[in-house]
Parts: structure tokens; C-alpha cells; sequence
């Protein structure tokens, strides 16, 4: 078994397995299956060994470390300690399929390194449209306070009232770019990934 960020990663005879239980017993990991998948702790996941398609090790500053299933399968995507472990991940996979794997280098792309970003920054100018909307056709006498809701409806109306529209405008425009400045540093980042496919 190998150590990683919140658990340990292994291979049985049978199958890959992520467990955040750092303690299992050798005689449970070795013949560990779907059967048994319930040993390896809530968070736990596990490939059998017919259903491993591949093995990402990404260059990045996590040491990404993805094993992927066949069709739909529950993927394994752990962060690994060091690049010396990510061998290590790759290794107990090799040995659990008997064979090292066609290798090849992959980029990621631009979704892969902004999405993220670009999608939170979109997501905040949408959030910031609709509210500056609200804020500019809500008056005192058509606010109904009351309700279930009565609570986060005078919390929103108190924040709309302060910052007014053009405070409504910049908050949410100041939140957009940083959500749109941290998907061009992304972008600027490169890495590659070796992709182990069985």
C-alpha cells in the first residue's frame, strides 16, 4: 500500500483500491473485491482488475494521480506525496494488471487548467446581473418580510439596500475578476501527464 493525501492507495489480487483506513490488515488487502469493498471505510473506492483502463501521473505541483475505470466506473483520483510515490501508485497498478501499459504524454487543455475559474466568474457576473436587477426594483413598500424565508429575505434586502445598485455592480465585477484573473494564471501553467492505458 502506498501513502497518499487522506488515505492509502493499493492493489490486491483482485482490484485497485483507494481507503481512507491507513491501518487494514496484509490477509484483507490481498484478497480485497466488491464483496469486501466495505472494509476499506466510507470514503473508499475500488476498480477490479478486468475494469482498470488506465493510470494518469500528472506533472503538476500535487502529483495528481488518477486510475480510471472502464465505462462507468468510480475513478480513483488521489494526490500523491511525491513524484517517487506517484511510481509507486503506477507500480502497484502495473503489477496488478502483469504488464506496464502503452505510455504516452498528454497536455491538458485549457478547460482542464481555467474551467474552473472561467465557469465561478461567469457564474458571479449571472449572480451579479440578477441581484443588481432585484437591488434596482426592490422599494421599502414592495419588500414582504414575512414567511418562512423572512430572515434571508431582510438579510438580502439589508445588503441590497447598502451597497445600492452601482455598490451591487462593483462587488460582483471586483469577484469576477479575480475569478477571471485566476483562470488566465491557469492558463499560463503547463504540465504533462503520462497516461498508462491497459
Amino acid at each position: 500500500m502506498v501513502e497518499v493525501k487522506g488515505g492509502v492507495v493499493g492493489a490486491s489480487d483482485r482490484a485497485v483500491f483507494f481507503s481512507t483506513k491507513k491501518d487494514l490488515p496484509a490477509q484483507a488487502v490481498a484478497r480485497l473485491g466488491t464483496p469486501e469493498k466495505s472494509q476499506l471505510g466510507e470514503h473508499g473506492r475500488l476498480i477490479e482488475k478486468e475494469k482498470v483502463a488506465s493510470v494518469h501521473a500528472a506533472q503538476d505541483a500535487l502529483f495528481t494521480t488518477v486510475i480510471t475505470a472502464k465505462g462507468l466506473g468510480d475513478d480513483i483520483g488521489v494526490h500523491a506525496m511525491s513524484h517517487a510515490t506517484q511510481q509507486r501508485i503506477v507500480a502497484e497498478v502495473q503489477a496488478l494488471m502483469g504488464r506496464a501499459g502503452k505510455v504516452e504524454q498528454v497536455q491538458p487543455g485549457l478547460l482542464q487548467r481555467s474551467g474552473k475559474s472561467l465557469f465561478l466568474g461567469v457564474a458571479v457576473l449571472v449572480l451579479t446581473g440578477l441581484f443588481h436587477f432585484l437591488v434596482t426594483s426592490m422599494t421599502a413598500a414592495t419588500v414582504d418580510l414575512s414567511g418562512k424565508h423572512a430572515r434571508k429575505e431582510e438579510w438580502l434586502y439589508s445588503i441590497a439596500h447598502t451597497l445600492g445598485p452601482t455598490g451591487t455592480l462593483a462587488v460582483g465585477g471586483v469577484i469576477a475578476a479575480l475569478f477571471f484573473f485566476s483562470a488566465y494564471k491557469n492558463s499560463k501553467k503547463t504540465w504533462s501527464s503520462q497516461r498508462y492505458t491497459f
